[in-house]
Formats: C-alpha cells, structure tokens, sequence
C-alpha cells in the first residue's frame, strides 16, 4: 500500500496565519472553562468551519477500547459527505506515524474504505490526542483551496486545544462527582456522628435513671429493714399486751363486771388480734426469700395479700374486692413470692387510681388444668406504646417518686419461675386488667 502523505512543515503568509490562529484560539479559550455535561461540539464545528472558510468538518470521539466510534458530531455544506467514512480505517495508520493524514486529489482512498467522490479533491484527517493517547479523529475538507497543508496546520493547532479541552472538561466532570460523592460521604458521616451522638445522649439519661432508680431501690431497701426491725420491736410488747388484755379479761370475770364492760373486752382483744396479725404479715413478706416450693392455694394467697394491703386501700377509699371460685386445685410455688406478685400488682393498680371510690377487683377460677387470677382496677389505663415495656426493669411512667419501676418486672420473673403467665389488657381512662395462670399441682 502506498504511503499516504503526511502533514509536518509548510509555509504560508503568516499574517494570515496568525489571524485564523488566534480566532481559533480566542474561540476554544471561551470552552476552556465549559462546565456543563455535554460539551457544544456542533457549535465549536459551526465556529471552525466559518473560521477557516472550510466546505465541511467532524469530530469523531472513539471509546477507551477504539473498537467503536462513541460520539459523532458533523458540520458540511454538502449532503450526505460523510456517509460513507469511517473514522476507524484511518487509526490504524495514524496510531502507527502518530501524524495527520493529508489526502490529495491524485491519490486513491480506497485503501481506506472511503469513496474518493464524496470528499472532495482534498481532505485532512487529524488525531485528538490526550496524553499520547488517540482519543478521536478530526477530518475537515475544502474544495476550493489547493493549499490543504496550511490548513492542516491550524487544524492541528485546534485538535491540540480541542484534546486539552476534553481533558480540562473531564477532569472537571471528574472532580464534581468525587465532590458530589465527597458531599454524600459528608452528610452520611454527620448523619452518622449524629445518630451516635444521639444515641450516646440516651445511653447517658438512661444511665442517669437507672443510678437513680438504683437510689430509691436502695431506699425502699433501707426501709423494708427499718419496717421489720420496727415490727420486730412492736410484737415483742404485743405479746405482753396480749397477755395483759387476757388478764384483764379474767378480772373483769371475777369481780362480775364482765356482763357490763363485755363490748370494751372484746374490743381490745379484736384489735390486739388484728394487729399481731398485721406484724406477723408483715414479717412473713419481708422475711429473705428462699424460694421454697410446696403445695399452695391462691386462696391462701390472696387473703394473706388482703391482710397486708385493705387498711392502706381504705385510708385510699379504693374497695378490694377477691372472689374465689369453689374448691380451686392447688398450685405448686413458694408462699411468700406469691404474695409479692399480687401485692405488686394491687399496689400498680392503687398509683392508676387518682380518685377516691376507685375499684380493684380480683377473681380466681380453674380452667383447663390451669389456676386462673384476674386483677382489674378502673385507673386510668396504660397507652399502648407502653404495654410492651411495662415489664422492662426499671421502666416507669409515674416518675421515680412514685415507683422504681421494678415492681412488674420482679413480678414477671416470679411468675416465669412457677411456670405461670401473665398478660396485660389495657384502655386508657377504662382500666386495665392483668390475667395471671398458673399450672395445677397434681403430684
């Protein structure tokens, strides 16, 4: 194949040069600083085709692999004159003299696929190169002008601005989305930052409540001390009350006063009883815990529960009503655990009452070899964001002055180790109820 001309050195008038130059270079310094995604080649082409007074120009953009031409962009004057080109027939020999091609009318193009008829009697064919690197083709003709080469140097001049051009763009379109992705890691770490810092926030309140809550269980702890060290104090001089109510009661037969002064004997004993009763409860409830497990009735349960909590309950003027079912079964559990749980529970209704003639009833049934234990009140009810937390340690909507907010949560780990359930159904302002079941004793 013959060796193509190649454009290197030619001399024209220099004034005229300079003139096309510089409006070139005037024109490509305005795309210089182009920021938009798409670059106006078609304008750039309609601009150099009126700068150097050609008949047509293109610019052909290859992909990385140059198997395929990416972008196409063509001004001519005549139809139709760039049908049959194709841009990849010249890269071969422009990647091996990493030069223009000049194409004159005494030559045969056909070794480059392209019909000599439709270019013209000349045409030029220059690379784009960006770091030595062809990224595309810039193939311009003029039919009246028989000195192409002095075009070809300007053309070459242009291609050199055009690639520095594309890199300038790229590098810029480069730079705004590593901005725009430095602008998402940005805003995802202060998200991020955020999310910890609210969160280290709520770790620090919540470890401000529960060394709070750990205080006031600490004091409930001091006080159940104190209680059973005062109730200790109280039965040891009940017993002598005791003793002298009885003596008095013999005198008082003696001397035959009995008939007259019956109602004060009885009296005294009635509340003698009633407070030995209420002492040895309360030591019964405070006594350290070993979890010894016999053979229970809720019956037995509840009315140790009731003797413990009614004369609170009625200084509230809150009515405890329990009702049994006949002959319930046993049940297999420890006495005083047991009593904590309903004591627990009647003490969460009282703090849901905020009203004198409050009710809180209790009912015990047998079903389906279970002990059944409802406790109702007409509070005011828990919100229903809340009944899944309520037996959460610590967890409390009344405010530590009024609970520590381990009541429920004590008294569900109680149930759990007698094998029982609890549940929970709640309306605000209607009450709530907790249904309790525990498994029937057989053996």
């Amino acid at each position: 194949m013959k060796k193509k001309e190649t454009y290197k050195s030619s001399k024209f008038d220099d004034r005229e040069e300079d003139s096309a130059a510089l409006k070139i270079y005037r024109m490509l310094s305005h795309y210089l600083s182009f920021s938009d995604e798409e670059m106006p080649f078609d304008d750039i082409l309609e601009e150099v085709i009126k700068i150097l007074d050609l008949d047509s120009a293109g610019i052909f953009i290859f992909n990385q692999e140059k198997n395929r031409v990416e972008k196409t962009y063509i001004r001519s004057k005549l139809e139709n004159l760039y049908k049959n080109i194709n841009p990849l027939d010249f890269l071969h020999f422009i990647q091996e003299e990493r030069t223009s091609i000049l194409i004159k009318d005494d030559e045969k193009l056909s070794d480059y696929g392209v019909n000599y008829q439709d270019m013209g009697n000349e045409f030029v064919v220059v690379p784009v190169l960006l770091l030595n690197n062809i990224i595309g083709l810039v193939i311009a003709s003029k039919l009246s002008c028989r000195n192409i080469l002095e075009y070809a140097k300007l053309l070459e001049m242009f291609s050199l601005q055009l690639s520095w051009i594309l890199y300038n763009h790229d590098l810029k379109a480069s730079l705004n989305d590593s901005n725009a992705s430095l602008a998402i890691a940005k805003k995802e770490l202060e998200e991020a930052i955020e999310r910890e810092t609210s969160e280290l926030i709520d770790n620090e309140k919540k470890i401000e409540q529960i060394q709070s809550q750990l205080i006031q269980s600490e004091k409930f702890s001091a006080m159940g001390k104190l209680i059973t060290g005062v109730a200790h104090e109280i039965k040891n001089p009940m017993t002598g009350i005791k003793g002298y109510v009885s003596l008095l009661s013999n005198l008082f037969d003696k001397l035959g006063l009995r008939k007259t002064h019956n109602n004060l004997i009885e009296g005294l004993e009635m509340s003698v009883s009633h407070l030995e009763s209420v002492v040895t409860n309360f030591l019964s409830y405070s006594r350290k815990d070993e979890g010894k497990f016999e053979k229970v009735s809720i019956v037995d349960v509840l009315r140790r529960t009731e003797a413990i909590i009614k004369n609170f309950l009625q200084i509230r003027k809150i009515k405890l009503t329990i009702k049994n079912e006949e002959k319930l079964p046993k049940i297999s559990g420890d006495l005083n655990q047991l009593v904590q749980v309903f004591m627990n529970l009647i003490i969460n209704a009282e703090q849901a009452i905020f009203y004198n003639d409050g009710i809180i009833d209790v009912y015990s049934y047998y079903k389906n070899d279970r002990v059944f234990v409802e406790v109702r009140d007409n509070g005011i009810g828990i919100k229903e964001s809340d009944t899944s937390r309520i037996f959460e340690s610590f967890f409390t909507t009344k405010g530590l002055d009024k609970s520590s907010g381990i009541g429920l949560s004590v008294t569900k780990q109680i149930i759990d180790t007698h094998d029982g359930t609890i549940d929970v159904i709640s309306k605000e302002m209607l009450g709530t109820k907790f249904v309790l079941s525990f498994p029937v004793a057989y053996s």
